[in-house]
């Protein structure tokens, strides 16, 4: 009868932990992306997060430049080669993007921004 009554009690502590886990669920959730255990500098992360978003979207302009002026024999299947390459990259910028919001910041989409990238990676 005790390994009954063992089965019982496990059960009804595994129910209440699962309770306890959703409940702490619930409040991280609602809590966002920058919980009381986040420990990066959200400022410093944003302003790199920005910094890397600023280069890919530079890096998706070029592609798309590529894409457009593509030229000879084998002018289509580069100028694809590059369109994809611009999606790639587009994909990590919404990425980044959606990471910096998720830590309470804002995606710098200022055309001069990107224009600094542009040179400072030239």
């Amino acid at each position: 009868m005790t390994s009954s009554g063992n089965k019982s009690e496990n059960r009804s502590s595994f129910i209440s932990d699962i309770e306890e886990i959703r409940r702490r669920a619930r409040q991280h959730i609602e809590n966002g992306a920058v919980t009381d255990a986040y420990r990066g500098d959200r400022v410093t992360v944003i302003r790199v997060l920005n910094e890397a978003l600023a280069t890919e979207l530079v890096c998706v302009l070029r592609y798309k430049r590529h894409y457009y002026t593509a030229r000879g024999i084998h002018a289509q299947a580069v100028a694809e080669e590059f369109l994809e390459h611009a999606a790639e990259e587009q994909g990590h910028a919404d990425k980044i993007a959606e990471r910096i919001t998720q830590l309470d910041g804002d995606p710098d989409l200022n055309p001069d921004t990107l224009s600094n990238a542009a040179t400072a990676n030239t």
